[in-house]
């Protein structure tokens, strides 16, 4: 008897300190991809986040960069609806104000997609990206990408 109490202790510790561990130590930091000051390309910004890493991450791109000399890609009225992940594809849905409140452009329209695109790709479970709108996949969002395929991280334009 004192063996399994023993045993269910130590589990029950070992439980424990995996639980302080990814609380306190792991790293939560993510990467957010924004634009440059030329517009010409994408840079990095980290932050910490709580919570649905993949949810957080886009939330933060929506709020836009806090780094000086980077720019938001994404307009600020633009909702994330939901976002779930299987087999490798990482579906995104936003509001219409995605397309909407979008400045255009072929540049913009660039840098918008692979900043969600390449945001999303940091997490291991995700390879590629579906860009929604209400629920539907969308021919574009300014005339110049087509959205109805889904993307890969282009780290080419990471600058």
């Amino acid at each position: 008897m004192r063996k399994i109490i023993s045993l269910i202790l130590l589990i029950l510790v070992g439980i424990g300190v995996y639980y302080i561990w990814l609380n306190f130590f792991a790293d939560d930091s993510i990467k957010l991809y924004f634009a440059t000051k030329d517009g010409m390309g994408l840079q990095v910004e980290k932050r910490k986040v709580k919570g649905d890493k993949k949810w957080e991450a886009v939330r933060e791109l929506i709020a836009g960069p806090t780094k000086p000399g980077l720019f938001p890609t994404i307009p600020p009225e633009v909702e994330l609806l939901n976002i779930r992940v299987k087999n490798g594809l990482c579906v995104v849905n936003f509001n219409e104000k995605l397309i909407t409140n979008h400045w255009g452009g072929s540049t913009g329209e660039i840098l918008t997609v692979y900043s969600i695109v390449n945001t999303l790709c940091q997490f291991p479970d995700v390879e590629r990206v579906q860009i929604l709108v209400e629920g539907r996949k969308v021919q574009t969002l300014a005339g110049h990408l087509n959205l109805e395929e889904s993307f890969e991280a282009n780290e080419e334009l990471v600058k």
